[in-house]
C-alpha cells in the first residue's frame, strides 16, 4: 500500500512536472522563434522595401519631367523575385491589415505593408526556408520534452525507490511485532533510519505509542487478573456458607419463609463466581485459551429456563461449536439477563438459528446510545415509574468477550422491540472434534 502510493505519486508529480515545464519551454520557444523569425524577415525586407518605394517615385519623376523612365519599382522587385504593389495595385482584402509585416499561407509567404504620402505599398514574397526551420524546431522541441519525461520518470523512480523503501520497512516492522509474551515489558526494538529524519522521528513515535498501549493493556489485564483472582476465595466461601445455609433451611419447617432469599443468593454467588472466571480467561492470552466442543443449543436451553424466557429455532440445532464453554456461557448469561431485566413487559425469547442466536424483549434503546459501552443505560421507568437498577457493564462485558471469541454481536431496535444478534465465528463451526482420548 505505502510502496504503491507514494511511488505512484512521486513518479506521477515528476512526470506532470517535467510535462508542465517542457510543454511550458516548448511553447515559449516556438512563439519566440516566430517572433525572431518575424523580426528577421521584416529586418532584411525592409530596406529593400525603401530601395523600391524610392524607385516607384523616382519613375514618376522623370515622367512628369518628360525624361525617359527609370525602372519601376516592380521593375526592380521581379528581378529580386519579389511582388511589389502600389496604390491600386494592392488586393481588396489587404485593406484592413495595419502597416508592417504579415505572413500568409499557413507562413510560406510573407506581405509587408507601408503606407507613403497618401499611397500604400506592399511587398510580397515567399519566406524560403523559414517552414523547414519551423517544422525542424517542432520536432526538436517534442524531442526535448520525450528526453525530459523519460529522465523524470528515471529520476522519480530512483527517488521513490530510497524515500518509500523506508516506510515499507518500517510498516513491515510494525505489522510483525506482537505483544510481549509474559512478563516481558519491553517490545522488540523498531529498525533505526537516520534517513529521512521524517521517518527517524516517525519510527520513535510509533514505539513510544505502542509502547504505552503496551503497558496499558498489561496493566489492564494484571488489574483484572489479580481482582478476579481474589475474589475467587471470598466467593467460595460465600457459595459454602450459603449450601451450609441451605441444608438448615431445609431442616426446619419454620425456617422456609428464608428458601426465596437463600436461593436468590445463592444465585447471584453462582453468577458472579461465574463472571469472576470468565474475567480470568479474558485477563489471560489468546494463545493460552483452552478450546473444546460446546453444545450452544444446550446451554440456551438452560438459560431458557428462568422464567419469563422462551427459546425458539428456526431450523435444526447447529453443530457443536470449537470454543471457550464458559465465555461462551456468559455471553448467553449477561444477554438474558439483561434482557429479562430492562424488559418492559418482563418476557423475552432466544431465537436460534444455524449461524448464532438473537436474544429479543420489548424495549427500545435511542439510536443515539452505544449500548455497547461501559457505563451505558438506555433504561427507561416502567409502568410503576421505577428505572431498572444496573451498571451497564454487562453488554460491555459481552463484547469484549465475543470479540476474544472471534464472534460478533450487533443490536437493533425498531417501534416495540430490541434484539441482540450474536453470529459465530466460521472457524468454530468448521473446526475438527477433538479426539477421543485413549
Amino acid at each position: 500500500m505505502i510502496r504503491s502510493g507514494i511511488r505512484v505519486r512521486l513518479v506521477a508529480a515528476f512526470m506532470t512536472l517535467a510535462l508542465l515545464v517542457g510543454v511550458g519551454t516548448a511553447l515559449a520557444g516556438f512563439f519566440a522563434s516566430e517572433r525572431i523569425g518575424a523580426y528577421l524577415i521584416e529586418w532584411h525586407v525592409s530596406p529593400i522595401m525603401d530601395m523600391l518605394i524610392e524607385a516607384e517615385e523616382r519613375a514618376w519623376r522623370a515622367e512628369d519631367d518628360g525624361r525617359r523612365p527609370l525602372y519601376y519599382g516592380s521593375d526592380l522587385a521581379a528581378g529580386l523575385r519579389l511582388h511589389f504593389y502600389v496604390g491600386k495595385q494592392l488586393k481588396a482584402d489587404w485593406a484592413e491589415l495595419p502597416d508592417g509585416i504579415h505572413f500568409q499561407d499557413r507562413g510560406s509567404g510573407f506581405l509587408l505593408l507601408r503606407t507613403g504620402e497618401h499611397i500604400r505599398y506592399a511587398l510580397a514574397g515567399g519566406t524560403g526556408q523559414r517552414m523547414a526551420l519551423r517544422s525542424s524546431m517542432i520536432r526538436t522541441l517534442l524531442l526535448c520534452i520525450g528526453v525530459g519525461l523519460v529522465a523524470a520518470t528515471l529520476i522519480a523512480f530512483v527517488l521513490s525507490h530510497r524515500l518509500s523503501a523506508p516506510l515499507v520497512g518500517l510498516t513491515r516492522a510494525v505489522r510483525q511485532r506482537g505483544m510481549p509474551a509474559g512478563d516481558n515489558r519491553t517490545l522488540p526494538p523498531l529498525p533505526q533510519y537516520k534517513h529521512p529524519y521524517e521517518v527517524h522521528v516517525l519510527a520513535e513515535a510509533i514505539a513510544a505509542h505502542e509502547q504505552a498501549l503496551c503497558d496499558y493493556a498489561r496493566r489492564e489485564s494484571c488489574f483484572t487478573g489479580d481482582v478476579s483472582h481474589e475474589l475467587r476465595t471470598p466467593l467460595t466461601v460465600l457459595q459454602g456458607g450459603l449450601e451450609i445455609l441451605d441444608l438448615h433451611v431445609t431442616r426446619h419447617p419454620e425456617a422456609a419463609s428464608l428458601r426465596p432469599l437463600v436461593e436468590r443468593m445463592s444465585r447471584t454467588v453462582t453468577d458472579m463466581s461465574a463472571t469472576v472466571r470468565a474475567l480470568l480467561l479474558l485477563a489471560r492470552n489468546p494463545e493460552y485459551m483452552e478450546l473444546e466442543q460446546v453444545d450452544m443449543h444446550a446451554q440456551l436451553q438452560e438459560a431458557a429456563r428462568r422464567p419469563g424466557m422462551e427459546l425458539s429455532c428456526d431450523g435444526p440445532p447447529p453443530a457443536p461449536l470449537h470454543t471457550q464453554r464458559e465465555l461462551a456461557a456468559a455471553v448467553v448469561r449477561n444477554l438474558v439477563e439483561n434482557a429479562l431485566h430492562y424488559s418492559e413487559d418482563g418476557h423475552a425469547r432466544i431465537r436460534l438459528h444455524a449461524g448464532g442466536f438473537d436474544v429479543i424483549n420489548r424495549g427500545q434503546i435511542p439510536a443515539d446510545v452505544d449500548i455497547f459501552e461501559r457505563g451505558v443505560r438506555a433504561a427507561r421507568p416502567d409502568s410503576r415509574g421505577v428505572t431498572p437498577a444496573g451498571s451497564g457493564l454487562g453488554l460491555s462485558l459481552v463484547l469484549r468477550i465475543c470479540t476474544r471469541l472471534g464472534w460478533r454481536i450487533t443490536c437493533t431496535t425498531d417501534a416495540t422491540t430490541t434484539t441482540f444478534c450474536v453470529l459465530f465465528s466460521p472457524a468454530d463451526s468448521n473446526a475438527p472434534a477433538p479426539k477421543p482420548a485413549a
